[in-house]
């Protein structure tokens, strides 16, 4: 029986992109940001932060480093995993979790981890 949404664990199949290679973490972040960004434009991404556009230009092409608050607004108005911006782990978008849930999933996910785990109990 699955539920139709997750508790938020990581998944350990997800794709993930160069977060265990050499180099840069920054190049990283950069490579990530312009996933994010796809085939759409800069002042699409930059409205996403919540910058300017000639800043998410800057962040994007090593110019200065991205802020915190403006990586917060992509992971929160593109529903982009943090740990996957920042880290490079997991899936790159969020997935469904206890906060979108209805009762009734709560109840079943709830049923099934206390099922795999014993409740916790050692």
């Amino acid at each position: 029986m699955n539920a139709p949404f997750s508790l938020c664990e990581q998944d350990p199949s997800a794709e993930t992109l160069d977060h265990a290679g050499a180099g840069d973490p920054l190049r990283r972040l950069r490579q990530r940001l312009n996933r994010v960004k796809g085939e759409r434009s800069i002042a699409w991404l930059a409205s996403v932060a919540e910058v300017h556009r000639e800043t998410m230009r800057r962040y994007l092409t090593g110019q200065s480093p991205p802020s915190a608050l403006a990586l917060i607004q992509v992971c929160a108005n593109a529903e982009i995993s943090p740990e996957w911006l920042l880290l490079g782990r997991g899936p790159m978008r969020r997935e469904p979790c206890v906060s979108q849930a209805t009762p009734s999933e709560l109840l079943s996910s709830l049923a099934m981890w206390i099922e795999r785990t014993g409740g916790g109990r050692p």
